[in-house]
């Protein structure tokens, strides 16, 4: 019986980022799993790992870091979130640096 892998991504904002480096590694080295779990940011990189977009979480997150609407400490104030979920989940996976929704699907 082949054995199953499955994943467990956590969160925690920018920390993510290491998590992310290293699903950029199993890309690279062609590892699959079967099942994979994630939490705010875990859940957030582990779709770039579904669609297999290498380097896309640390290109958004280097090029948005200061915009106030990605991360501020006013998003924090006003909604409770220090990141703006609109720009972070439909901003920029729709429009500014799109998510590959057919691979998603595909893998998803």
């Amino acid at each position: 019986m082949k054995q199953k892998l499955g994943l467990v991504l956590e969160g925690g904002a920018m920390r993510g980022l290491f998590t992310s480096a290293i699903l950029d590694v199993f890309l690279d080295e062609g590892i699959t799993v079967d099942g994979m779990i994630g939490i705010s940011a875990g859940a957030t990189f582990g779709c770039n790992f579904l669609t297999k977009q290498r380097g896309r979480a640390l290109r958004y997150c280097l090029k948005y870091v200061k915009d106030p609407r990605f991360c501020s400490v006013p998003s924090l104030l006003l909604t409770g979130d220090m990141f703006g979920a609109e720009f972070c989940y439909h901003t920029i996976p729709e429009q500014l640096d799109p998510i590959d929704n057919e691979t998603f699907l595909a893998n998803g």
